[in-house]
């Protein structure tokens, strides 16, 4: 079983902190490799977002994989308005989770959404990676890690 160590960012989140309140925004990230024709890509970092329903990928980075566009779709906030939507098409992607020790994963695929802008983050959803892992993280002690299931 393969285990990838997963990292805490903490940040300042500059809009409540204008509005006079201490708050770190707090964001567990991953490693991720990418497959294309002649192997993989240089590692990313990637946001764990366990509320996503699926995994968000910017239009610079999937642009240059190897993925089968299946249709074409809407990505949705917390705020289901037209006007809050970015245009995303729906395809297949191959990817490998990677850590800073040099563990990975076995090459997988899942479906994800393909932004047409590169104004999103890096985001591992639920269907196809988080799905197939068992996650465990605990702040306090600064542990997080993720395994293969």
């Amino acid at each position: 079983m393969v285990r990838i160590n997963l990292l805490f960012e903490v940040c300042k989140n500059a809009v409540i902190i204008n509005n006079a309140v201490n708050y770190d925004l707090i964001r567990l990230k991953s490693g991720i490799k990418f497959k294309i024709k002649t192997g993989f890509l240089k590692k990313y970092s990637a946001i764990v977002d366990t509320g996503a329903h699926i995994s968000v990928f910017p239009r610079s980075i999937w642009q240059k994989l190897e993925c089968e566009i299946i249709g074409e779709s809407q990505l949705h906030g917390i705020v289901k308005r037209e006007n809050c939507s970015i245009p995303v098409s729906v395809g297949k992607i191959k990817y490998s989770l990677t850590d800073q020790y040099g563990n990975e994963t076995e090459e997988k695929s899942a479906l994800a959404f393909l932004a047409h802008t590169d104004k999103v983050p890096i985001i591992l959803g639920f269907k196809g990676v988080l799905d197939k892992l068992r996650i465990y993280f605990n702040f306090q002690n600064n542990i997080a890690y993720a395994e293969e299931v």
